[in-house]
């Protein structure tokens, strides 16, 4: 049986920062689009994931949308792919 753990919408231009999710997902396009860069379990040492005990520990350290590849140069080895859910 599946159970809804959360809900989450979002409105026009909002931003998700780098993360990973312990569980499934799914997700809907109700109107407009949805841009996803998805990124493979194999490059968890290249997205600068917080430690397991830090309070971000789901979340990666560096901005996406503007990396500063001096500060975590391994990003550049990433091998993200881009998705567009459009409505």
């Amino acid at each position: 049986i599946a159970v809804l753990e959360s809900l989450n919408q979002g409105v026009l231009s909002s931003q998700t920062h780098l993360h990973y999710d312990y569980s499934h997902n799914f997700h809907a396009v109700l109107r407009g689009k949805k841009h996803f860069l998805l990124f493979p379990p194999s490059d968890w040492e290249n997205l600068y994931l917080y430690p397991s005990l830090h309070p971000y520990s789901t979340k990666g350290q560096v901005v996406i949308d503007n990396p500063d590849l001096i500060a975590f140069p391994k990003l550049a080895q990433a091998t993200g792919f881009e998705v567009t859910c459009v409505l």
